[in-house]
Formats: structure tokens, C-alpha cells, sequence
């Protein structure tokens, strides 16, 4: 799905160069980095004895849902917890981190199974996805950038025109009638 940083033409990149802020940029940019890091962290294999902290690291995956600000990150999380599989074995995972004792091997093997297939079958989609947004970020800050040095390069070479002007006219002036 395209997002705000998506362009069909040179018109419409330097189109969105004008419109979206730089701080704009770097906050979206900033949110891909760390949904990147978050990916990375669930990713981790599930073992009996770090299972709690893989689901734990799933809750708060899902909790950037509502918080993420760019589309790319939104399209992602989308996408990970559109999936029926991977809620359900949340949804079990997180009953039984509230429970006192030790988790039975079958809560282990379904988180095995749902969640990391599904990170194993899409992680390669999802990370493709995050640097693509990222470039595209990257570039309306570089054509930003390159907007700023260009008006300084007219403003500059109108001053030194105007200087030229104005010292041709004083020397036409003062030593022009000398010679």
C-alpha cells in the first residue's frame, strides 16, 4: 500500500519535499528504526525458559499499534496482528504469563509454531517494507536539503549580481569622465 512517502513522479517527490516537515521526517524516521529493533526482538527463538519474555516482547509489539505515527509502521503491525494465528497463541501466551507456575509444553510448542512461522515465513516482507519507507524518507531529506542549498546558491548569485550592477554604475560614475 502506498504511504506519504511513496511518488509516482518528480513532480510528486518534489511535491512532498515542500509539504512535509523535516521534524515530520525524522519522527517517522526514528518509528521505523525502533519498529525495526522491536521485529528483531521478537524474532528470537521461543525456549522453555525464556518464553515469558517473548511474549512479553509480543505485548509490547502490539501496543505500538495505536502509538506508531508512519504508515509504513501502521502497514506492518497491521499486517503481524492481522493474523488470526498469531492472536490466538498471544491470547494464550498472555493467559498463562498472569498464572502462577510453569507453562505446559503444549502453551510452548503453540507459541513456537504460530508465532515464529509467522515472523520466519514474513520477517524478510516486513524488513524489505521498513527499508524501503526509510529510503524514501531519506531522499525527501536529501532533496530538502538540496532545496535549501539551491535558494542560498540564487540568493547568493543575485547578491553578487546586484553587486555588479551597482560597481559597473559607480565606476561608469566616478572614473568613466577620468579617461
Amino acid at each position: 500500500m502506498a504511504t506519504d512517502y511513496d511518488w509516482d513522479s518528480t513532480w510528486s517527490l518534489v511535491n512532498k519535499t515542500i509539504k512535509i516537515s523535516p521534524l515530520q521526517l525524522v519522527r517517522h524516521l526514528k518509528e521505523l528504526e525502533y519498529l525495526a529493533e522491536r521485529l528483531d526482538k521478537v524474532e528470537t527463538p521461543i525456549k522453555r525458559d525464556t518464553w515469558e519474555d517473548s511474549v512479553q516482547a509480543w505485548i509490547a509489539l502490539s501496543e505500538l499499534l495505536p502509538v506508531l505515527q508512519v504508515q509504513r509502521g501502521q502497514q506492518v503491525l497491521e499486517a503481524i496482528f492481522g493474523d488470526e494465528d498469531v492472536l490466538k497463541a498471544l491470547e494464550i501466551g498472555n493467559k498463562f504469563l498472569k498464572s502462577t507456575g510453569a507453562a505446559p509444553q503444549v502453551v510452548i510448542t503453540t507459541l513456537k509454531t504460530q508465532l515464529v512461522n509467522h515472523m520466519l515465513s514474513n520477517m524478510y516482507m516486513y524488513k524489505q517494507s521498513i527499508q524501503h519507507e526509510q529510503a524514501n524518507i531519506c531522499r525527501v531529506q536529501d532533496m530538502q536539503t538540496r532545496g535549501v542549498a539551491l535558494i542560498g546558491t540564487i540568493f547568493a548569485a543575485a547578491l553578487i549580481g546586484v553587486a555588479n550592477f551597482l560597481s559597473r554604475l559607480a565606476y561608469v560614475h566616478f572614473y568613466d569622465d577620468v579617461f
